[in-house]
């Protein structure tokens, strides 16, 4: 018997009850079992980054056993590695195998609308494609284990202000464009195992109870067989939730919920029929659950230390934290120290030459290192919130530290000083800044670790600016003052307000929420150990005014308009021609880059098919590295509004030193279409588009321009309201409105000037009795617009 006859057999045998229960969670993590039937509970825990399960009591929802926290979604995007993506995926399945968890609560891929979201450190991107990309890599590594994967959080949860009750008014080519494309690409290239609603309203429905993107969208358009399940506690109607799409809501038990559901079967008001659908959703994901469970206990968690993530599991996997750390760090700026060269004591650098850029840090260089920042030997490695993991270990970058110059000779090893430079709460006072200044004044390069505190980055709420704490900019600026050779770093989950101090410093890279081994991944990169290729996979503004949404942020009266439009992240600085502090895709290496020239493997394309894109890529350097090549689309002139370019496809190549590569960039047709409103679906505008590569967004490197031709070309429907310049762009509407105009009416619109024909053009149809006084019906305009209806049906 196959496995879907098996569930449906099963849901056959199925009480109207036991149907209902199904919907509920058995307690805070579990799905309901049958045990007559043998239908199993289903396991499920957090999180995106790392797995956090309850330590003694499996209800208990916020205590948690030590797992290895790997790097957030905001840090490991940088990276732009879907393999390294998948790695970790795979890694934290692991760990929910070893512990009994069958589905995962994650990966997070909502949209970076604005940069305050307090839990923008649990998503990917601003942008669609990036954000899709390495969601389905997660999705793919983790259920080769094994283990379930929940998209969440679906859709438009982009900030945690007033998250639970906030209504999402956004257009319809937004939305699908933006804030469901990553969710459509994930599901269609890794099929994960449950879609997580979300709290928030869209478009005056609840995201639990909204038909039209669970059923309509979801299921339908994009053909999803597997569960939808609610964020916790996010159910206001279960019934509805139920009727709309909704196969699970957690937490449980919720046996009130369950009744008003058996009891609106038998009233009618809901059909038995749906009830049937979202049982056997929950009866497949059981069976499946199970059958990967097979050599671990199932639905259960593991109660004996002996069965604790340790050993080789737990070092492997330590490392495998600290290599994607270093890999998605990005090196923001990397120049040369101030002419002066050496020390306010006038003590220069053992060896070494000042025209080198200040990272990497050869230790063996220095008499002294300076590390300066309270993160430096307490480390803040991931946000608050429901994703928070109790780490197997911590490293921090003063151990890193110590342990790398302990391996160097003797005669080589260079003194550490610390100053803590400011405190818990990330407020760094006069006397901290004096003490750090005299600290990095007498030694031969500093290290300064800057960022934001716990408090500020969580589930839960949104960030009040961008600014780092008080005191910080200062202390930046002071170290920076007196010492040359200084390198800051950045701890945080999201964009900071930069511009005002980063001319004063010669380097600066972003580790970001790093995990466990941030700290010593921090060491191998400023070392020298590893070679930085991150890039940033959002924008950083100068200011916040700068910001797409500024004026549509947070919200009033219960609501957030969306009135960017598709204009988010760096479509919407570029279309307005703002400058960002950090553009989109922006990362240096210590490695140096050269293009060639980008060629297409044919000269037309289709928007069904896919385009080869080849650049030649060659390392200057002699220090091997990588470089995320990418690659941005521009569109032609088009009736709707274009971004002025859009991320099409990336990939990061390793380069040897003095070595050159080709880069191969697969563009996917459906990258030349965008949605179009009045025909509700996705149009592709014929012409010549160019295909921009380069380091970032704005750093681009060469072009190659393609003729697409639509597969399908695909018009907006004609009616009385469209206007005549649309009629003349139709073929069958130009034919139409051609024989509609008498000879006499022809002459006098040709005879019009430039000004005057734009004006007439720009009328619509029904205009036309009242213009030309009779000599147009209101009939004749009834018939072209059924005749070309009838053409557009094939009629």
């Amino acid at each position: 018997m196959s496995d879907q006859r098996h569930a449906e057999r099963l849901v056959s045998r199925l009480t109207m009850e036991e149907k209902a229960a199904m919907g509920s969670g058995a307690g805070f993590w579990r799905s309901e079992a049958v045990s007559r039937l043998g239908i199993p509970s289903v396991q499920m825990n957090d999180g995106p980054h790392g797995l956090r399960i309850p330590a003694d009591d499996p209800e208990n929802a916020w205590s948690s056993r030590p797992a290895t926290c790997f790097p957030t979604a905001s840090c490991i995007a940088g990276s732009w590695d879907m393999e390294l993506v998948a790695e970790v995926g795979a890694a934290i399945a692991e760990e929910c195998r070893a512990f009994g968890t069958d589905l995962l609560l994650g990966p997070g891929v909502n949209i970076k609308r604005t940069p305050l979201c307090g839990r923008n450190f649990e998503y990917y991107s601003e942008d669609p494609f990036l954000a899709g990309e390495l969601g389905a890599a997660f999705v793919r590594g983790a259920q080769h284990v094994g283990v379930g994967a929940t998209v969440k959080h679906f859709a438009c949860n982009n900030s945690e202000y007033q998250r639970m009750t906030i209504d999402v008014r956004v257009d319809e080519r937004p939305l699908r464009e933006i804030y469901l494309r990553a969710f459509e690409r994930i599901v269609r290239l890794a099929q994960p195992w449950a879609v997580m609603a979300a709290y928030n309203q869209v478009n005056g429905h609840f995201a639990c109870e909204h038909e039209e993107l669970l059923e309509e969208i979801l299921r339908g358009a994009w053909e999803y067989p597997g569960v939808v399940v609610s964020d916790w506690m996010a159910v206001y109607d279960r019934v509805k939730a139920v009727a709309s799409g909704l196969d699970l809501e957690m937490p449980g038990p919720s046996s009130k919920n369950d009744d008003a559901v058996a009891q609106a079967v038998r009233d009618g008001r809901l059909s038995e029929e749906t009830l049937n659908r979202r049982a056997l959703s929950m009866v497949r994901l059981a069976l499946r659950a199970a059958e990967c469970a097979e050599g671990r206990p199932a639905g259960r968690v593991r109660e004996t230390p002996a069965e604790e993530i340790r050993g080789e599991e737990a070092e492997s996997h330590h490392q495998l934290a600290r290599r994607s750390a270093a890999e998605s760090m990005v090196l923001i700026k990397n120049e040369p120290p101030p002419e002066r060269g050496t020390t306010r004591t006038g003590r220069a650098p053992k060896r070494g030459a000042s025209s080198a850029p200040v990272l990497p840090l050869d230790l063996s260089e220095f008499s002294s290192l300076a590390v300066v920042g309270r993160f430096a030997e307490v480390p803040r490695y991931e946000g608050g919130g429901s994703s928070k993991v109790r780490a197997t270990r911590v490293e921090s970058v003063l151990e890193g530290l110590r342990e790398l110059i302990a391996k160097l000779p003797h005669d080589s090893r260079p003194e550490v000083k610390v100053a803590g430079g400011y405190g818990e709460d990330g407020t760094a006072e006069v006397s901290e800044i004096e003490e750090a200044a005299a600290v990095v004044r007498d030694a031969d390069a500093a290290l300064l670790i800057v960022g934001l505190p716990d408090s500020v980055e969580s589930e839960g709420f949104d960030r009040a600016g961008l600014e780092l704490p008080k005191g910080q900019v200062e202390l930046i600026r002071r170290v920076c003052a007196e010492q040359p050779r200084a390198a800051v770093t950045i701890v945080a989950g999201a964009p900071l307000e930069i511009a005002s101090w980063l001319d004063e410093a010669p380097s600066v890279l972003l580790a970001g929420l790093a995990g466990q081994a941030g700290g010593g991944a921090l060491v191998d990169v400023v070392t020298g150990a590893v070679n930085p290729g991150g890039k940033l996979a959002e924008t950083w503004p100068v200011r916040l005014e700068d910001t797409p949404c500024y004026l549509n942020y947070p919200g009033e009266a219960g609501y957030v308009r969306y009135g960017e439009g598709i204009f988010v992240g760096y479509r919407g600085y570029e279309a307005r021609r703002i400058q960002p502090a950090l553009p989109f895709g922006h990362g240096l290496s210590y490695s140096r880059f050269t293009y060639g020239t980008p060629s297409a493997d044919r000269g037309e394309a289709s928007d069904d098919e896919e385009l080869v894109v080849r650049v030649p890529i060659k390392n200057e350097s002699s220090r091997d590295g990588t470089e995320v090549v990418q690659l941005y689309v521009e569109a032609p002139e088009c009736r709707c509004a274009r971004p002025p370019k859009e991320l099409a496809a990336f990939t990061k190549l390793r380069v040897s030193a003095g070595d050159e590569r080709e880069a191969v960039l697969v563009v996917e047709g459906e990258a030349f279409r965008y949605w179009d409103p009045e025909v509700s679906g996705w149009v592709c505008q014929g012409g010549e588009y160019r295909l921009h590569v380069g380091s970032s967004s704005q750093d681009i490197r060469g072009a190659v321009s393609v003729t697409v031709v639509p597969a399908e070309p695909v018009r907006p429907p004609l009616t009385e309201r469209s206007t005549l310049n649309e009629w003349l762009a139709h073929p069958q509407g130009r034919e139409l409105l051609e024989a509609m105009i008498p000879p006499q009416l022809q002459q006098t619109f040709q005879a019009a000037g430039a000004a005057e024909t734009e004006m007439f053009r720009n009328m619509p149809l029904v205009k036309l009795p009242r213009l030309t006084q009779g000599m147009i019906t209101e009939d004749q305009v009834r018939q072209a617009v059924r005749s070309v209806s009838r053409r557009s049906d094939g009629a």
